[in-house]
């Protein structure tokens, strides 16, 4: 609960938590206490935290039913205490020095989280793509965002014999399987 209510606090750091505690404990103490123990049993907190406010009833059973899995793969950043710059880079200039991102994965039929982990804030998502398909086995569906874009994950995930749903990155070209015909998307979809 300690974590989560220094959610005020723009740079919580072990000083400040330990005033925040109302009760007499020095800071070498406290740090003590993030333990990789600790840290399974937040990550616990977390994916309980998600399985009670996620929402299922928005998309009909019936039509994931054809995938074993369906994965929602995400990212979140914010900016941390510049004194962490070595270890969580961030942009610098006009943005922090310092910043956390935040990969996930979601498994929207089972509500669990299926991979959490922590990344400097300087690597795009794109980087990370390929790490993703470790998560996917075949018969799953993979939903994401533009920003993991690759078309060798792509590749990857075909040849494991799943699914996957992402925006297009503008420029790209699309080619019949069968004919090897490029297809001009904008025409066939109006």
């Amino acid at each position: 609960m300690m974590t989560a209510g220094q959610t005020a606090m723009p740079h919580p750091s072990l000083a400040g938590m330990v005033e925040a505690v109302d009760a007499k404990i020095s800071r070498e103490a406290l740090h003590q206490r993030f333990t990789p123990e600790a840290g399974t049993f937040l990550l616990s907190c977390l994916e309980l935290l998600l399985k009670r406010t996620a929402r299922t009833e928005g998309i009909n059973p019936v039509a994931l039913a054809p995938f074993n899995r369906v994965h929602i793969f995400d990212s979140s950043s914010w900016d941390i205490d510049p004194k962490l710059k070595t270890l969580l880079p961030g942009s610098g200039g006009g943005a922090s020095e310092a910043n956390c991102k935040l990969q996930a994965g979601y498994e929207y039929k089972t509500g669990t989280l299926g991979f959490f982990a922590v990344t400097e804030g300087i690597r795009p998502d794109q980087a990370y793509s390929l790490e993703l398909v470790n998560h996917v086995q075949k018969g799953d569906l993979t939903l994401e965002d533009l920003g993991y874009f690759k078309l060798r994950k792509f590749q990857l995930l075909s040849e494991k014999g799943a699914f996957f749903l992402s925006r297009l990155l503008v420029g790209t070209s699309v080619f019949d399987a069968t004919t090897n015909r490029e297809i001009h998307l904008g025409s066939m979809l109006r």
